[in-house]
């Protein structure tokens, strides 16, 4: 007769010198009443920062906050200081959970309704947020500009002599916000100008003149100018006009 014989084998770790691990979880799709666990995520990045900080864990052992994937609006400014570092024998690490794409955004998602405006434009009431950059699907669109924008064109992906001259400025309604951009006259370092309207003659009033290296007059070429409304005019421009919370985009 064969007799089967089975050895259990139990293993028992000591407490003394091992650093046990606490884990929190964020989900965009979570909610901050919940209790940070595996299946009960966090929604914000802010409530697990304050949930670490009220841990009992913290500086005792590893804390991790793991982010699902998604993407994360900011509605404030996250702040970490020395507090949420943990201790070097147990710190506090953020990071994506398991490879997956985490994106922390300092952006607003914008739940707009498009309607048609005229030639391809769309427009959208906004609710007063100030928009100085436009992502749709994840990809940075430009400021309505002139020249229109030329990913193989060198400086300023586009540039021309008369980017802001009385004849082109004379089809501008209102440039006001509208930006310059010219290079140095010898070619090397900037100047970036508001415009700040425009005058009986149609010439362009502006001040400013800012991340310039050292004085010196345009470049007679290398400019051009974004943010002018009547300059909407190719896919993927957009202009937002802030006194009548409306964002056009083409």
């Amino acid at each position: 007769m064969n007799v089967a014989t089975q050895v259990c084998c139990v293993i028992s770790l000591a407490a003394g010198g091992v650093a046990w691990a606490e884990d929190y979880y964020v989900a965009p799709g979570g909610s901050d009443a919940n209790s940070g666990a595996i299946g009960q995520p966090f929604k914000t990045i802010a409530r697990a920062q304050a949930q670490v900080r009220q841990s009992a864990a913290l500086k005792k052992e590893p804390i991790t906050v793991h982010l699902r994937e998604g993407i994360y609006y900011l509605d404030d400014a996250l702040v970490f200081s020395a507090e949420d570092s943990g201790a070097p024998a147990a710190p506090v690490t953020y990071a994506a959970f398991n490879g997956e794409r985490a994106v922390i955004s300092g952006g607003t998602n914008l739940a707009l309704v498009w309607k048609p405006y005229r030639d391809g434009i769309l427009q959208a009431e906004t609710q007063g947020e100030k928009i100085d950059q436009l992502f749709v699907n994840g990809t940075r669109q430009h400021m309505a500009r002139y020249p229109n924008f030329d990913p193989d064109a060198s400086p300023y992906n586009g540039f021309a002599a008369d980017a802001f001259a009385p004849e082109r400025a004379a089809g501008w309604n209102d440039p006001s916000g509208g930006y310059i951009h010219a290079m140095r006259k010898g070619g090397w370092g900037g100047f970036h100008y508001r415009i700040t309207g425009k005058n009986p003659d149609h010439s362009v009033a502006y001040e400013g003149g800012w991340q310039n290296n050292r004085p010196s007059t345009m470049h007679v070429e290398h400019r051009f100018v974004e943010n002018i409304f009547e300059e909407l005019d190719a896919p993927g421009e957009w202009f937002h006009n802030a006194k009548r919370r409306t964002l056009y985009y083409y």
